[in-house]
């Protein structure tokens, strides 16, 4: 499993890119409408999801959802706002969702409040992918709370956007590789990098 993570991670850690361009080489594309209408309860269903996740600001710490896609189990990207990377596991996603998750039954979370500010990054996850992480029978309870809708339907919007430009962006790169190989020349570095290709040393 660590290999096979590895393998899809790498590229974006090296190269900056987008989730889309890592799930490109697994087939898994074209799904971005459907996740702009995910409800908590209909995401209790579904086996995880890949998230990018992006730090908008500090002091407090503040996120957004880019790109969120289906996947095998739930894993994260998370990149802070210099642009370094790191993954986050699924049981370090559930922790965080976990907690959120009483915060909100609770009454404390920003996910209860209308027209909250930023979300911390345990908010964003739990808005984010909430069926996947902790459970149908809460997110369906969870579900419930009208703010918390709100911003679940918000985080999802904004990540089905990003799918489809980050796909839209992918695109390009293909075409621009394609048109390189019909006229006998080799792509640029940057078409390579953005391909998943290896770094000339």
């Amino acid at each position: 499993m660590k290999k096979e993570i590895k393998s899809i991670i790498y590229p974006a850690l090296i190269g900056g890119l987008s989730l889309s361009l890592l799930l490109a080489g697994c087939g898994q594309q074209g799904q971005d409408a459907q996740n702009s209408t995910d409800s908590i309860a209909s995401s209790a269903d579904e086996k995880g999801f890949f998230l990018l996740i992006e730090q908008t600001g500090k002091n407090p710490d503040t996120y957004q959802l880019l790109e969120k896609h289906p996947s095998a189990t739930t894993r994260a990207i998370l990149r802070d706002m210099e642009g370094n990377e790191k993954i986050l596991t699924e049981d370090e996603l559930k922790k965080l969702a976990e907690v959120e998750a009483a915060k909100v039954e609770a009454g404390t979370s920003q996910l209860t409040q209308s027209g909250a500010g930023g979300l911390g990054l345990g908010e964003t996850i739990l808005a984010g992918a909430a069926g996947a992480l902790i459970g149908g029978m809460i997110a369906n309870k969870l579900a419930g709370n009208s703010n918390f809708q709100q911003h679940q339907q918000q985080i999802n919007q904004s990540a089905a956007e990003g799918n489809r430009q980050a796909e839209s962006n992918n695109r390009a790169a293909r075409n621009t590789a394609t048109t390189a190989n019909q006229a006998g020349a080799k792509p640029s570095n940057s078409v390579r990098r953005s391909l998943g290709g290896k770094r000339r040393r």
